[in-house]
């Protein structure tokens, strides 16, 4: 989708798309800056120092009934098969009777 999406950018200057310029070996050659010495395409290398605990938080601010709600709120986009969300669960909705 990130492909996708960059390619469709693409520069008056030179047109040349966002995915040509910095997509497809990353935005630099600091693998602080997202790239793996301008090999990886970009955000393909995970780095630690990037991990802000997002689920963590997350747990802070939803709960059982607020997940629900969003889901179903937003469960249009979030099963927009041109967007291919990942699913993310929070909580177990579904407890099995066993």
């Amino acid at each position: 989708m990130l492909r996708l999406f960059l390619r469709s950018i693409v520069s008056d200057i030179d047109g040349v798309s966002a995915w040509e310029h910095w997509g497809k070996t990353g935005w630099s050659n600091d693998k602080r800056d997202c790239g793996a010495n301008g090999t990886s395409a970009f955000l393909k290398t995970h780095d630690e120092q990037h991990d802000m605990g997002a689920h963590k938080k997350l747990l802070e601010y939803f709960t059982p009934e607020l997940e629900i709600f969003v889901e179903d709120q937003y469960a249009t986009d979030l099963h927009n098969p041109y967007f291919q969300f990942s699913a993310i669960e929070l909580f177990r909705h579904n407890q099995d009777a066993n």
